[in-house]
């Protein structure tokens, strides 16, 4: 899709393109457990998160006159940037299990 809006907008001068870093280091990824974010980063090839200046840093980039040649390109610095499937099952039954587990120690008292 962004190679189509690059081709159709290039004409005027308009760039398209993409920013997909993956997983970025921050409160909500926290969050994850540490199993799933070590599962994340061991499919990642430089073996750790995004930090969101990195990003940031791209986007400027990518909006300066710099990169004025740039267009139709997804910038993707992760291999994947959604969890597979199963990461996601792995994810929701460690939630469940917490809640589970919050729920007796509440009864329990």
């Amino acid at each position: 899709m962004v190679q189509s809006l690059a081709r159709e907008y290039g004409s005027r001068g308009v760039t398209a393109n993409v920013v997909a870093p993956g997983f970025i280091d921050t409160d909500m990824t926290a969050s994850l457990g540490e199993e799933l974010r070590a599962k994340i980063v061991g499919e990642v090839a430089a073996k750790r998160m995004a930090r969101s200046d990195e990003v940031a840093a791209a986007v400027c980039f990518l909006a300066s006159p710099g990169a004025s040649c740039v267009s139709g390109q997804v910038l993707g610095g992760q291999r994947r940037a959604v969890p597979s499937r199963a990461a996601r099952s792995n994810a929701r039954s460690l939630r469940r299990s917490r809640r589970r587990e919050a729920l007796r120690a509440r009864s329990a008292r």
